[in-house]
């Protein structure tokens, strides 16, 4: 039993089977178990998400899954990857429908606590990026580049949602994709390059959609110099066509002190004294990885006014072959989360992250889940303290006390 935290928040249910009493607000982690509570009822597994159509990917979470047989949905068996312990990753196989989860153990038969949900057969998106890489040369350190065009195409005869587009690196992006793309249809994204140091940079365009092999992704690659001192200052002249009277580079002071610009010939650029594009020597710059998660949005059932609601859960992942340092996950509105993620997620790691709704009025209420990643630099500083914030969006509805919130508890 962990004892975290100085304030009661809730029951909740774990797929023990038990009931643990939750704190919040104090403590080293902020959080914690005050109690467990077991009223004889036997473990069980549940599904994120709870609905999908066939071939959608499904997480199944529960305790003492490694020895796993059998997985089986609607009645219908199922391909499986045990995951560890308490993970399953699956898909809703061809001619399910809707009904328990069914996870066969040494230990016997694991149901889902909810149906799930299988929806009706619709069309396929398909999705296509073009091109694969982009490349961005000679970059003054500090300026942003002018943009690169990347198509997202759906090819497909389905609707293909889109969870979010995100860079890593010194690479930003702007889009018009918005939150779906019809079957058929395209739209583009604007990728720049902004170098905070000499030398080479790479990183990728992901894209997270609902079509199969996401995410879609993007090479990215660009080279940065500085703008230093130099012996010969350089001037950019098309050739005149006539006689061009000389300019002087320090015109005179006009009456009252003031100092008048030259007058250059049309087309001609002169740069300050002593100045030139200098390359210097590469850095090697290792960018924080792009990041997966389970899901791009929670949706809370209605909940009491005060009261917490059970658990759901988003598994963070790091599908790349670097590391990825994590430097805050933080909830907002009436929302609360807990996580297993520590400092750093390693390559191919996983963690997960445990968000509950407890509204402090009734109606509508929304919210965000943001996890902010932190660029690595090896040769430079980073400046960007906080690194790359990645945002699930969250909402739920709260309900008063079937005799009205005068008999909610003192909050």
């Amino acid at each position: 039993m962990v004892t975290d935290g100085a304030h009661p928040d809730g029951l909740v249910q774990g797929t023990d089977g038990n009931y643990y009493g939750l704190t919040y607000g104090g403590g080293a982690n902020g959080s914690g178990v005050a109690l467990s509570l077991s009223l004889g009822q036997g473990p069980f597994v549940k599904t994120v998400p709870v609905a999908g159509i066939v071939g959608t990917p499904v997480s199944i979470l529960g305790t003492n899954l490694a020895g796993a047989t059998a997985v089986s949905l609607g009645g219908i068996a199922a391909t499986f990857s045990v995951i560890s312990a308490a993970e399953i990753q699956t898909t809703v196989p061809s001619g399910a429908s809707t009904g328990a989860v069914q996870v066969t153990t040494p230990s016997g038969v694991l149901n889902s606590n909810v149906p799930f949900q299988v929806l009706g057969s619709q069309a396929l998106p398909v999705a296509g990026v073009f091109p694969s890489s982009l490349t961005f040369t000679g970059q003054v350190v500090s300026t942003t580049s002018a943009a690169q065009a990347v198509t997202l195409s759906n090819t497909g005869t389905g609707v293909l949602p889109i969870s979010f587009i995100a860079t890593n690196g010194n690479f930003w992006q702007a889009n018009n994709c918005g939150t779906s793309l019809a079957a058929g249809d395209s739209c583009a994204i604007a990728v720049t390059f902004k170098p905070l140091g000499a030398g080479t940079y790479s990183g990728t365009l992901s894209i997270w959609d609902d079509a199969p092999g996401s995410p879609q992704t993007v090479a990215l690659s660009g080279t940065a110099m500085v703008f230093t001192a130099g012996p010969n200052p350089p001037i950019v002249e098309p050739p005149p066509t006539t006689p061009q009277p000389a300019q002087p580079v320090n015109p005179p002071a006009a009456s009252g002190g003031a100092t008048s610009a030259p007058k250059g010939t049309p087309g001609r650029q002169v740069l300050p004294a002593h100045s030139a594009l200098l390359p210097i020597a590469p850095v090697s710059i290792t960018v924080a990885p792009a990041v997966r998660f389970s899901s791009s949005a929670l949706t809370f059932p209605v909940q009491i006014v005060g009261t917490t609601s059970s658990a759901q859960v988003v598994t963070l992942t790091n599908p790349t072959d670097a590391p990825m340092p994590i430097f805050s996950i933080t909830v907002s509105g009436d929302f609360m989360q807990t996580n297993d993620c520590g400092p750093k997620l390693d390559s191919g790691g996983r963690c997960t992250i445990s968000v509950t709704f407890k509204p402090q009025g009734a109606g509508a209420a929304t919210g965000k889940l943001t996890i902010r990643e932190e660029a690595i630099s090896e040769g430079m500083p980073s400046t960007d303290t906080g690194g790359r914030a990645h945002a699930i969006t969250l909402s739920g509805k709260g309900q008063a006390s079937a005799e009205g919130e005068r008999n909610l508890p003192p909050q």
